[in-house]
């Protein structure tokens, strides 16, 4: 246990104890899309469990991976994620679900989704992604606020 010693305006103060550094969610759902790519199984560890996380774990299964997570241990097995729809009711309110469109399109060659959501500042655009995608040669149909990406 480490002890420090803190110069305040009511004079000094001797703090001692022990600080637990949690996973974070902005580092973990990255990885966790980027789990769809490989073909066997990732596992993190430190993982934040939270609703994002959870929600990201119910894309990633109806891709057709399959997840465990257990005291904030995550396994993503991804042997047999072949589909190509994200689940819209979860992508409607995980804005976090964009990081899934280039690791299904590097996987399966096409990806649908809903516009995400999930911002408290309503809805966000996605057009530097459609632009980014168009640029690197995918078609890219727009139905609605439904998009599908294919890849050459």
């Amino acid at each position: 246990m480490d002890s420090f010693k803190v110069q305040g305006l009511a004079g000094e103060a001797s703090l001692s104890g022990t600080v637990s550094i949690e996973g974070a969610k902005n580092a973990t759902l990255p990885l966790m899309a980027a789990a769809l790519v490989m073909k066997g199984e990732t596992r993190l560890t430190n993982v934040p469990d939270i609703a994002d996380v959870h929600s990201m774990n119910g894309l990633l299964e109806g891709l057709g991976a399959y997840t465990t997570f257990k005291n904030h241990e995550l396994s993503i097995r991804t042997q047999e994620a072949n589909e190509t729809i994200l689940n819209t009711d979860i992508a409607k309110r995980l804005r976090a679900s964009v990081l899934l469109i280039g690791a299904t399109l590097a996987r399966s060659g096409k990806v649908t989704f809903p516009h995400p959501g999930g911002c408290v500042l309503g809805s966000r655009p996605i057009d530097l992604f459609v632009e980014g995608f168009k640029k690197l040669g995918c078609s890219v149909e727009e139905q609605g606020d439904t998009y599908t990406f294919e890849a050459p």
